[in-house]
């Protein structure tokens, strides 16, 4: 009887063990999330006086998926991955990109895109569109599903 209630005692020792184990880490954060992971087209940017709309033939779009990122700059293809969490921080990694030339406005607004892609340290997702902020919560780039 008494190996019953130690076998019992050490199980539900286990059990609340897993629990808390469970509460404690954030399992919500990084990797997959369902509203991120998908094809992006982007509508406007900061260039500097606020958002404009994309201006190049070639719309800059981007893949989210489960902390990977590649997409299409408006002449350059780039890659590289992105971190998120549950309390909006974002973060796009190290980026690699192609080295094509292409119309002299359309280099610039892929250069402001690249600028824009490492400032970024915040999402926020409404009215399906992704809106990504620097550190001040300044929208510098807004995305909608490609």
């Amino acid at each position: 009887m008494k190996a019953v209630r130690v076998a019992a005692t050490v199980l539900l020792s286990l059990v609340a063990l897993l629990f808390t184990a469970c509460s404690v880490v954030d399992w919500g954060d990084g990797g997959r999330n369902d509203a991120l992971d998908m094809a992006w087209a982007l509508e406007a940017i900061d260039l500097g006086a606020g958002l404009s709309p994309a201006q190049v033939a070639n719309t800059p779009t981007m893949v989210l998926d489960a902390g990977a990122v590649a997409g299409n700059a408006g002449v350059n293809t780039f890659a590289g991955d992105y971190t998120w969490n549950r309390d909006g921080s974002f973060s796009f990694g190290e980026l690699s990109a192609t080295e094509m030339a292409g119309e002299p406005a359309a280099m610039a607004q892929e250069q402001a895109f690249f600028d824009a892609l490492s400032a970024v340290r915040r999402f926020d997702i409404g009215n399906t569109k992704l809106m990504l902020s620097d550190a001040e919560g300044r929208v510098l780039l807004v995305f909608a599903p490609a």
